[in-house]
């Protein structure tokens, strides 16, 4: 698939979250999570309230050849497949993320113009 392509599709995917609400929130890895930062060596799994389970990883489907690039992609079958993640820890409990479960995302998309080489995200 073309790298044009590819861009689209993650915008497409991206911005199909909007005017939904995040219900749960798993990483997958080794993780350490702080009131300052959060952090996972595999993947976020985020459930929307539409039922839709989605991963978040690193990844590099763009071809940047960037070290901090990232894939999203949408479960199927979520239930059985939960099952069979290994190191999957639940944190939708999580101080931090309490104040943004349910809470209606308006409006996504992706930042392209991001350049801190830092994975942790700032209002």
């Amino acid at each position: 698939m073309k790298k044009n392509q590819v861009k689209t599709n993650l915008q497409l995917l991206v911005q199909s979250f909007s005017n939904t609400s995040i219900t749960n929130i798993w990483y997958q890895g080794n993780t350490t999570y702080t009131s300052e930062y959060h952090a996972t060596s595999k993947a976020i799994y985020i459930a929307l309230d539409t039922g839709k389970v989605y991963c978040f990883q690193p990844g590099d489907n763009i071809g940047f050849n960037i070290a901090y690039g990232i894939t999203v992609k949408e479960v199927p079958f979520w239930e059985r497949k939960h099952r069979q993640l290994a190191n999957l820890i639940k944190v939708s409990n999580a101080q931090e993320w309490e104040t943004l479960l349910r809470v209606r995302l308006e409006s996504t998309k992706v930042n392209w113009n991001y350049k801190s080489k830092s994975l942790i995200f700032q209002d």
